[in-house]
């Protein structure tokens, strides 16, 4: 398949639907790996490259959000992020298909709240 953005969003659909037709998924967990791979796609033609990350560890950042968006950081020794970097482009929090915007109020004082300890960390 080519990688035009459209097609990338095709392969995202039709995985997702794919998933889902086996009936046997939970709501948030089993659909990671499509929007991983939409999201690195994405972040692969961006300058720096970011990398999307799902189950983002405790020890990258205060809370655990579903995902995070971490810059590659090209050095001498590493072609990729560095061990123990906090996802500084930002974090995700997945939410099952259906579930209305007006529910997920909290989770925009919970991401200011996590960028602010972004900055103070």
């Amino acid at each position: 398949m080519s990688s035009s953005p459209e097609s990338i969003v095709l392969q995202y659909i039709a995985e997702m639907r794919a998933l889902k037709a086996t009936g046997a998924t939970t709501a948030e967990t089993s659909f990671y790996p499509p929007i991983a791979t939409l999201f690195n796609h994405v972040g692969s033609k961006l300058k720096p490259h970011v990398v999307f990350s799902t189950q983002v560890s405790s020890t990258a950042s205060a809370k655990q959000p579903d995902g995070g968006f971490f810059p590659v950081i090209k050095n001498s020794k590493a072609t990729g992020p560095i061990i123990g970097q906090r996802p500084d482009r930002g974090v995700v929090e997945i939410k099952p298909a259906g579930l209305l915007l007006p529910a997920l109020e909290h989770f925009r004082i919970y991401c200011r709240l996590f960028m602010q300890s972004l900055n103070h960390a």
